[in-house]
């Protein structure tokens, strides 16, 4: 069953200070193997690859935050909250097969913020770019 959706949309121009910013304010926003895949890839791609991916990975903690509020409203699990920084520092953008982006969530501690089990939640990703924008979905099941 769908519990939460979540939609963001990120001007990708908006990310090129990023690539100036210290290992230690990305890892404010990115998770050290985003940094680190990213780091890999710089030699092998262009500028607008590394504000896509900068830009993507920001949409999609975004959609996961707005989703995960949603599912723990509908399935009134909490009143508590938490902070969309808190939420982008525990989950991060993985490649699956075929290259396929997950989300990889580190479930124990958003029940540890919310003080409260979570029931068994899925979370399903799309990532889109153009040239432009990059722009991610989220949907939360249980």
């Amino acid at each position: 069953m769908i519990c939460g959706i979540g939609i963001d949309i990120s001007q990708i121009d908006r990310f090129k200070s990023f690539d100036k910013f210290s290992k230690e304010r990305l890892l404010e926003v990115f998770s050290k193997d985003e940094i680190e895949e990213l780091a890999r890839k710089k030699t092998d791609n262009s500028s607008d690859f590394i504000y896509q991916f900068y830009a993507s990975r920001f949409a999609a903690k975004e959609a996961f935050y707005k989703a995960l509020s949603n599912a723990l409203v509908s399935l009134k699990v909490t009143d508590s909250t938490f902070s969309f920084k808190f939420a982008r520092q525990h989950v991060q953008v993985i490649r699956t097969s075929w290259d396929i982006p997950a989300l990889e969530v580190q479930w124990d501690k958003f029940e540890e913020k919310i003080g409260k089990k979570l029931p068994d939640l899925k979370t399903h990703l799309s990532l889109s770019h153009e040239k432009i924008h990059s722009v991610a979905v989220v949907i939360v099941e249980v």
